[in-house]
């Protein structure tokens, strides 16, 4: 079972400096959404930002759960308040009340994120629907926020989520569709993934054939936005010239499909060419591919590389 860690952090998963249409939250959180679809997102960002009402976020893996939350955050009165994220660890084990109540008070003023509530272990949720019923004077003023891959009437039927504690956390909902339901956003969230990744490589800018926009376009991406990232990460590394080529990006798997299961081995060649790029070293990769080197080890380790 995942434990619980408690980070100040300004995620930047789907965070893209895109032009309108779209939504600016102010502190540079902003969320390219040009699809019609992602209408109602937008507006519920405005409606949540304007409250200091609870807040569930809904969303498939790789959506950009937490991307959401920061714009609630930064279009709120508590923009310059801390933000910390209570969110799944690696290591094994239950955090404790006292560290989940510690992240109350770092987030005092401001917002606490508590991701994953659908994986928040059954004594935790007992202890913490205590504290909020018993001594929620004593707790710090502060927007609280969750998140979760699965529905809430599903925690509740299968009894994942304690009813008590989904009444404190779920007063304004926002649902986020998959990103094979909003294609519109494809190519400039594309385009912009691809000028951060050249900015924090200190890269030109790769370009996107024709034929690599189509497999994007055609691809089911059962990771998200997540797992577009990671894609191009892969494909800039591998595009020597700058040009990015279907070959580069490996989707072959995906087109087409809506297998879910292929999302783990596409990490796994990730890694491996990643590593196979900089001549097995580990924090070069780590780097290359746009996460932490304890992140990189874990994944070593799960996949058994």
């Amino acid at each position: 079972m995942n434990s619980y860690r408690s980070v100040a952090a300004a995620p930047n998963e789907s965070v893209t400096p895109g032009s309108p249409p779209g939504f600016d939250g102010g502190q540079g959180v902003q969320l390219t959404c040009d699809d019609p679809i992602m209408r109602p997102v937008l507006e519920a960002i405005a409606t949540a930002a304007s409250t200091p009402a609870p807040v569930i976020i809904i969303g498939e893996m790789g959506c950009g759960k937490k991307v959401v939350a920061h714009a609630v955050h930064a279009a709120s009165r508590r923009s310059a308040a801390p933000y910390v994220i209570v969110g799944r660890g690696q290591n094994d084990g239950q955090v404790q009340i006292n560290e989940l109540l510690s992240a109350f008070k770092h987030a005092a003023n401001g917002t606490l994120v508590i991701d994953g509530i659908d994986e928040l272990p059954p004594a935790l949720q007992s202890q913490l629907v205590a504290k909020l019923d018993g001594l929620h004077g004593d707790l710090p003023d502060l927007r609280l926020i969750t998140t979760t891959r699965v529905e809430p009437k599903e925690l509740l039927r299968t009894a994942r989520l304690r009813q008590e504690l989904y009444l404190h956390l779920a007063v304004v909902p926002i649902r986020i569709p998959p990103l094979r339901e909003r294609r519109h956003d494809l190519p400039e969230l594309a385009q912009e993934i691809l000028d951060q990744i050249s900015s924090r490589w200190s890269l030109p800018r790769p370009q996107l054939s024709e034929p690599a926009a189509r497999s994007l376009l055609s691809a089911n991406w059962p990771g998200n936005v997540r797992e577009l990232r990671n894609a191009l990460q892969l494909a800039t590394a591998l595009a020597a010239d700058g040009m990015i080529l279907p070959e580069h990006l490996d989707l072959d798997a995906f087109n087409n499909c809506g297998s879910q299961l292929t999302l783990a081995e596409t990490e796994r060649d990730a890694i491996l060419r990643a590593l196979a790029n900089v001549s097995g070293h580990r924090r070069k990769a780590a780097a290359n591919l746009g996460i932490g080197l304890r992140t990189l080890y874990d994944k070593i380790k799960r996949y058994r590389i």
